[in-house]
């Protein structure tokens, strides 16, 4: 199951953006380059630096500039469908029951019988296909 909560919890401590895959590049360059500072690299080192960023590199930076605007989007999906599928549980409950009803020879009404079908209708009704 999917943590929503630690999720939430995450975005809302992130920096508002908009976040911009010009913004990661550069942080990522700026990482790059101080490792090569860092230590003694030799000129194939600088020559792969000289061709970056790569393709996956800038695919990447993508990805991560639009999880600022894609989390939230996540987050709000998944609650209108859990907030769907309780809508149904509850519908199936009712119709459950009102079935049993029956089986068991307990004399459900007409009346409780619509009424359980029109409410189990209703509920399903408010779940988007």
């Amino acid at each position: 199951m999917i943590d929503t909560k630690a999720i939430e919890e995450r975005e809302a401590k992130a920096t508002p953006g908009p976040w911009t895959q010009e913004a990661w590049l550069e942080i990522l360059k700026s990482a790059v380059q101080a490792d090569v500072n860092e230590h003694d690299f030799n000129k194939e080192a600088f020559r792969i630096l000289a061709d970056w960023p790569t393709k996956e590199v800038l695919q990447d930076a993508d990805f991560i500039a639009h999880a600022r605007t894609d989390i939230p989007a996540l987050l709000s999906a998944v609650k209108e469908k859990d907030a769907e599928i309780a809508l149904l549980r509850k519908a199936l409950a009712r119709a459950a029951h009102v079935l049993t009803e029956m089986a068991d020879g307990a004399g459900v009404t007409a009346e409780e019988h619509d009424a359980a079908v029109a409410e189990a209708l209703a509920l399903t009704a408010k779940v988007k296909p």
